[in-house]
């Protein structure tokens, strides 16, 4: 089961809220919970644009399918996956970094965060990220959905950053 201790100090709020309202659904402490149990009216209205609902697709190759994405997701990402497979995904900034944390969410049926801070090639901007899977499953072990919660917690525009632009995009 996991705890609290998996989530830095600082996390954001909002995937706090997230974390604590997954704790509270376990049907026990050794169950996970399944889509069932989880009902998005339990959480704030203002936490729904940074929910994805993703459909555990296959193990190998490893894919999901994104049943819902929020608008602020869809803002950060700059398209919406929707009903997309993950590698349909026209972009993916850390491919690698997010099947990974999928996995240890999947293998471990517990929660993984990442603090993640890149540069966003398409609109000339490097941006930090936090995001958190929260498995579900519907008989309790072998997880079948994550519950993800992605917020944006700064954004840079620097001249080096303009600069690259013409150079690395045309």
């Amino acid at each position: 089961m996991s705890e609290f201790s998996d989530l830095p100090r600082d996390c954001h709020p909002t995937i706090r809220g997230v974390a604590e309202y997954w704790m509270s659904i376990h049907p026990s402490p050794d169950v996970l919970p399944g889509r069932v149990d989880f009902d998005p009216i339990e959480l704030p209205a203002d936490v729904w644009p940074f929910l994805v609902l993703s459909e555990v697709l296959s193990q190998t190759p490893f894919d999901v399918r994104y049943k819902v994405v929020g608008t602020e997701v869809v803002n950060l990402d700059g398209y919406d996956a929707t009903g997309m497979k993950l590698s349909e995904c026209p972009v993916i900034r850390d491919r690698e970094e997010i099947i990974s944390d999928y996995r240890v969410a999947i293998d471990c049926g517990r929660m993984s965060f990442r603090r993640v801070i890149f540069f966003d090639i398409r609109r000339g901007f490097e941006m930090t990220i936090e995001r958190g899977h929260f498995p579900l499953a519907a008989n309790g072990n072998d997880v079948d959905m994550i519950l993800t919660t992605i917020v944006k917690l700064e954004r840079k525009n620097s001249e080096r950053n303009e600069a690259l632009l013409p150079r690395l995009c045309g």
